[in-house]
């Protein structure tokens, strides 16, 4: 009797044993559910989160003009719904999106149409951004038009500069100055001219290339940009290139070529451009 009572004891233990570590690995199941659950949650927020960070930081996306003011100052006109962004001093900083289009709603400050709740306005322009610290600039592909002295001496802003296809104008010394753009610089393909002072002492990296849209660079349109590098060809749209144009970029070490034979070049346009290595006429 002893001896069966100790077998039993023993099957009884072992079942407890058996039934303990079933219990502890539905436990553990449970909790593994309750941790694989809670990590798909913060995977799907995560992925939301991207997803409306990318959205809002996309140029040609919208904004609204609530969200804006407070680093942005922005002029609209009524007749045509189009408006100017321009920075507002030490308040803008970092890198910044200007979006295609600004609605702005009732109650945000901003004279609007009688009977009208909210107007969307199309970002056509940018103005002056002048002593901000921003650190680099996403244009919209509904701009045209980059004012005169827009980024003038924004030594903050770096990396590189892309223009986009649909804006024709740049004024004079809108990004002169700002030798923080060390990367590379892309014009646009609607761009016509170049004009006086544009990207003066820029200290933008590797090739240069001059849209064929391009009819007018003027006086030091890139004078001092000595990071220029490998060949220059000045297309066959170009008529005129005034005087020191390209003077002093000496990081040129290509083949300059001329394909504009009937253009109206101006003394000292490629003066102390000492690297080129040969002429194409």
């Amino acid at each position: 009797m002893s001896k069966d009572r100790e077998e039993s004891g023993l099957k009884l233990r072992k079942c407890n044993s058996v039934r303990s570590e079933m219990q502890s690995s539905m436990d553990d199941g449970r909790l593994a559910w309750r941790m694989g659950k809670s990590l798909v949650t913060v995977l799907l927020v995560c992925a939301v989160f991207l997803i409306v960070s990318g959205r809002s930081a996309h140029a040609d996306d919208g904004a609204f003009y609530s969200d804006m003011k407070s680093m942005f100052s922005i002029d609209f006109y009524g007749s045509d719904h189009h408006c100017v962004v321009k920075g507002k001093g030490a308040s803008t900083t970092g890198d910044i999106v200007i979006p295609s289009t600004v609605t702005v709603r009732k109650g945000d400050g901003v004279s609007l149409p009688a009977g009208t709740d909210e107007v969307t306005y199309t970002v056509t322009e940018v103005g002056s951004f002048q002593n901000t610290a921003i650190t680099s600039v996403v244009f919209p592909k509904t701009l045209t038009k980059i004012l005169a002295s827009a980024f003038l001496n924004v030594t903050t802003l770096s990396g590189d500069l892309k223009i986009p296809d649909s804006v024709t104008e740049i004024g004079s010394q809108a990004f002169r100055g700002c030798t923080g753009l060390s990367g590379t610089l892309t014009l646009g393909s609607g761009l016509t001219t170049i004009e006086t002072n544009t990207f003066y002492q820029c200290g933008f990296k590797g090739t240069l290339t001059i849209p064929g849209s391009v009819t007018c660079i003027k006086n030091y349109a890139f004078e001092g940009c000595t990071g220029f590098t490998g060949d220059l060809t000045i297309p066959a749209s170009v008529e005129k290139i005034y005087n020191k144009a390209f003077y002093g970029c000496t990081g040129f070490d290509g083949t300059l070529t001329l394909l504009c034979t009937n253009a109206w070049i101006q003394g000292e346009t490629f003066e102390r451009c000492s690297g080129f290595t040969s002429l194409v006429l």
